[in-house]
């Protein structure tokens, strides 16, 4: 572990003892901090302690403020899912409360997590995050990191949950757009551009009558038709496809 000090933020509102998520998260992993190699099979080799300062980066990248914020972020470093890719950075204990992920039908290597294939009907990572059922009723931001460049399945979900109040998710839909909905009647839609499919793609609804969908940080669409709708009390899913049998 490097000797960053700015990896220790303090609890929620600045009281307690500080807390060293990256190393609650990589001691929770059981990733050795030595020369033990990743991903060995692939062309880009990482060893443990790569991974080790690779989370301490991204705890300090973040910062204590938006920290504070998230419900959840999932690194999914290491090998095997069941092992060493479950943990949320920001709570990593082995319960659903902490939203740890337990999985169906996925894979994982060097590119990240992935449906073993792509011609089943369903496969998902299940966070046990509710966004109605932990007091966010309206407005919430939620993203998907996507490391390939090129073109995806049509209609593949990376992200989301439904139920009879509302939904959320963010999808590829048909091969060329872009979809992300949170709640109600708020679907923002962009047609991406060639090379634009892997980076950070992130969906925000910040009222019940504002939804809006981000390429790397930079907003690509926006809805503003009004809309009602609570968010969902079903849990949120990662790396979903199909429509109906990854929003049970």
């Amino acid at each position: 572990m490097s000797k960053k000090k700015a990896m220790f933020f303090k609890q929620s509102g600045g009281g307690g003892e500080p807390i060293d998520y990256a190393l609650d998260f990589m001691t929770a992993t059981t990733i050795p901090n030595d020369s033990t190699v990743y991903y060995g099979a692939t062309a880009q080799e990482i060893t443990g302690a790569g991974l080790w300062t690779a989370i301490d980066d991204l705890v300090i990248n973040i910062g204590d403020t938006i920290m504070d914020k998230m419900y959840a972020i999932y690194p999914h470093v290491g090998v095997l899912y069941a092992d060493s890719a479950k943990w949320n950075l920001k709570n990593p204990l082995d319960t659903d409360e902490a939203f740890r992920l337990t999985f169906d039908n996925t894979g994982h290597d060097k590119l990240g997590s992935k449906l073993v294939n792509w011609t089943i009907d369903f496969g998902f990572m299940d966070t046990h995050f509710s966004p109605a059922n932990n007091g966010v009723l309206t407005d919430l931001s939620f993203g998907y990191y996507n490391t390939e460049a090129g073109d995806i399945p049509t209609n593949e979900y990376w992200s989301g949950c439904r139920d009879a109040q509302g939904e959320m998710f963010i999808r590829s839909e048909y091969g060329g757009d872009i979809t992300g909905k949170i709640g109600g009647t708020a679907v923002p839609s962009y047609v991406y551009n060639a090379g634009e499919l892997g980076g950070l793609w992130s969906a925000s609804r910040t009222s019940s009558t504002d939804s809006r969908i981000f390429y790397k940080g930079v907003e690509k669409a926006i809805n503003t038709s009004v809309s009602t709708s609570n968010l969902p009390v079903t849990n949120f899913y990662l790396r979903c496809i199909n429509e109906w049998k990854c929003f049970r």
